[in-house]
């Protein structure tokens, strides 16, 4: 099945929910393995999208203490949202346990031992990570994460929505991407991410929309949230 907005095929795994977590994590491996392998030579190093409207989120919300931020970028790809960060004052430290490249600033392991040991941070960024891995482990990454993070902490996060496939709370894909191998997507709805990180989160931004991530012919629709501890009170939902 072919959608307007995506370039390649998507199926629809109807029995997903009753497949072990292991299995789609191994399929995702292997074929983000293979897709940074193989775009090694040719990586455009502009930032996202995303990288920038943060960036611009971020200068406003610690105007009053920029310098000295530390950030990490969850699920990094080939890391060119961390080296804009750093070129505009922010330490940041990626991470992906597929990353292809050697590099200082990027650690090639999994996000939730690497925060068992890195635990100071003031940005928690994650772009098109979140439906990419299991829904048990997205709940043991945002435990982590609201357990480690300071009152003036925020996560900012962008994903893929359900919107475009019936907009159901999730929806498990299976996506043949450029590479040929098949790699798993879960895609939650808008209400269903809120209602999810308000347990350990406040919502100080939320947007879904198209135009945000838009890639070549493609133009999925995406969910862009902004998340800081319960213990704050400001908010703001576009």
């Amino acid at each position: 099945m072919i959608y307007p907005f995506e370039k390649y095929s998507i199926e629809i795994v109807e029995n997903y929910f009753n497949i072990p977590d292991e299995f789609g994590k191994a399929q995702n491996n292997s074929y983000w393995r293979q897709f940074y392998s193989e775009k090694k030579e040719n990586i455009k190093m502009e930032p996202t999208k995303f990288a920038v409207f943060s960036y611009n989120y971020i200068k406003t919300h610690f105007k009053k203490n920029f310098n000295n931020l530390r950030m990490i970028d969850i699920g990094c790809g080939n890391g060119r949202d961390v080296f804009f960060f750093r070129e505009n004052g922010i330490e940041t430290i990626g991470v992906d346990a597929n990353f292809s490249h050697e590099s200082e600033h990027i650690l090639k392991e999994d996000i939730l031992e690497m925060l068992d040991r890195e635990k100071d941070h003031d940005i928690y960024y994650a772009r098109f990570f979140l439906h990419t891995i299991p829904e048990s482990k997205l709940d043991d990454l945002l435990l982590k994460i609201s357990q480690q993070m300071s009152t003036n902490s925020i996560f900012l996060f962008e994903t893929r929505s359900s919107r475009d496939h019936g907009n159901t709370d999730k929806r498990v894909t299976n996506f043949r991407g450029p590479v040929g191998d098949k790699h798993y997507r879960i895609l939650y709805s808008r209400t269903y991410l809120e209602n999810k990180m308000s347990n350990n989160f406040r919502v100080l931004y939320v947007d879904e929309n198209v135009g945000l991530a838009p890639y070549k012919t493609e133009d999925p629709t995406v969910i862009r949230m902004i998340l800081e501890k319960n213990e704050n009170t400001d908010k703001y939902k576009k």
